[in-house]
């Protein structure tokens, strides 16, 4: 199984089954088609690209070692813990 998935919207990303693995928009996977390999050591993470053994963070770019992070760029060991239900998509989505 890979990693990195395509999902159709947060809302499928945040109810996926296994919660260890990563997801990225049909729009983010366009953008950025190297989203596999940007996301191979992360765990649980969102549209996030160039980070490394990073956990469920969200919108991040270069950033190492982070945990539950939203919209960081090029941090390190942080832990920027953000509610998933204030992510931008999740009441346009909801059920």
């Amino acid at each position: 199984m890979k990693n990195t998935q395509v999902f159709k919207n947060f809302i499928d990303f945040y109810h996926r089954e296994d919660k260890s693995i990563n997801g990225v928009s049909p729009e983010f996977a366009i953008k950025y088609p190297d989203y596999e390999q940007d996301n191979h050591t992360n765990m649980g993470c969102w549209n996030c690209r160039d980070c490394e053994d990073c956990t469920d963070c969200y919108d991040c770019v270069d950033c190492y070692e982070c945990d539950e992070c939203a919209n960081c760029v090029s941090c390190s060991n942080s832990n920027n813990v953000y509610d998933p239900h204030s992510y931008p998509g999740y009441y346009m989505y909801k059920d």
